[in-house]
This record gives C-alpha cells, sequence and structure tokens, in this order.
C-alpha cells in the first residue's frame, strides 16, 4: 500500500511540475518583453511569438495524430485544422501588410470549412478521436487552456474595463500585458495539454 500511495503521490508532483513549466514560459516571455526589450507586447513581441510556435506546435500534433491513427482521422484534423485557423488569426499583422485589412479571413474560412464538412462527412472517424480525447484526463485541463484564450483574455481586454478603472487615461501596455499575457498562458496550459495527452496514448 504505501509503495501506491507514493507512486500516486510522485505522479501528482509530476503533474504539478509539468504544468508549472507551462505556466513559467509566458512569465518568463513577458520578462524578456518589458525589462529586456522594454516594448508594449504588442505586435512584434515575444509574448506574440510565443503564442505563433504554441499554435505551431499543437497544430503538428494533432496532424501527426491523424497521419497515425487512421480510425480517428477526421478528428484529429478537425483539431488540427482548429489550431491552424487560430494561427492564422494571430498572424493576422502579417496578412494586413501583404494584402489589406482583414485579409486572414480570406485564408481561415476556406479551412474552418473544409475542416467541418471533412469531419461531418466522417463521423465515425470524428467521433473516435474526439470521443477519446474528452475522456482523457489532459482534456480539464486543455480545457481551462481554452477558456483563457477564447474568454478571459477577451474580458480582460476590453477598453472600456480599463477606461472605467484609469478614468479614460489608460496606459495601453498595461492593458496589453494583461491581455497577451493571460492569452499566452491559455496557449501554453493547452500546449502542454495535448503533448501529455498524446504521450500517454504512444
Amino acid at each position: 500500500m504505501p509503495k501506491i500511495q507514493a507512486r500516486l503521490f510522485c505522479q501528482s508532483l509530476y503533474v504539478t511540475l509539468y504544468f508549472l513549466a507551462a505556466s513559467v514560459i509566458p512569465f518568463a516571455a513577458l520578462l524578456v518583453d518589458t525589462v529586456y526589450l522594454q516594448n508594449s507586447v504588442g505586435e512584434e513581441s515575444v509574448v506574440e511569438y510565443c503564442q505563433d510556435i504554441f499554435l505551431i506546435i499543437l497544430s503538428v500534433l494533432f496532424f501527426r495524430q491523424a497521419h497515425r491513427h487512421k480510425e480517428a482521422r477526421s478528428g484529429f484534423l478537425l483539431m488540427g485544422f482548429f489550431f491552424l485557423t487560430m494561427l492564422i488569426r494571430e498572424t493576422d499583422n502579417i496578412f494586413d501588410m501583404l494584402i489589406y485589412h482583414g485579409s486572414w479571413s480570406l485564408f481561415a474560412a476556406p479551412i474552418a470549412t473544409f475542416a467541418v464538412v471533412y469531419a461531418l462527412l466522417n463521423e465515425t472517424e470524428t467521433l473516435n478521436a474526439l470521443t477519446d480525447f474528452t475522456q482523457s484526463k489532459e482534456f480539464y485541463s486543455f480545457i481551462i487552456g481554452l477558456l483563457l484564450v477564447l474568454v478571459i483574455s477577451r474580458l480582460i481586454g476590453m477598453s472600456w474595463l480599463w477606461r472605467s478603472i484609469f478614468y479614460y487615461a489608460y496606459p495601453r501596455i498595461v492593458k496589453n500585458i494583461a491581455e497577451e499575457y493571460t492569452e499566452l498562458l491559455g496557449y501554453s496550459i493547452m500546449c502542454f495539454s495535448c503533448i501529455k495527452y498524446i504521450r500517454s496514448k504512444a
């Protein structure tokens, strides 16, 4: 019995350290931006580049799973294309410079449409992948990361909130730091969760 308890404790400690690392990376990126580079954590910043890197990793992870598991291919492709679409949205400034403002949607919309249609046409494969992922322990931490990106960071980044706090004369860098750091933390948690999930299935 003590051996089982010790093993469970070590597993819990491992998970804690694993996600501690996921929390440290965003903070380190923020320090580099604000202390060493002294920028406003805008489009061209270490925080933004880290967000892009995490999204690339997430896309590649699920595309590899789609290649390896034919019985669940469409589901893993759906997740891979989901993160690819998010990557296109995160790099919208590049499309704005090369084409016109908002042109990122010209690339994201067809990819998202293809992913959804393909997933619906291969319902069994899609359900196999999504069911397996949603039933895993890592799914819960993944959802926390997704909510940080899609909900919490958006709420924190609302301009009217900061105008209410600072009476219309708020420093934009404070808003950027709060919003972008929260977003990066969410991407980091999602990335570490998916890596752990895929490692557990290897």
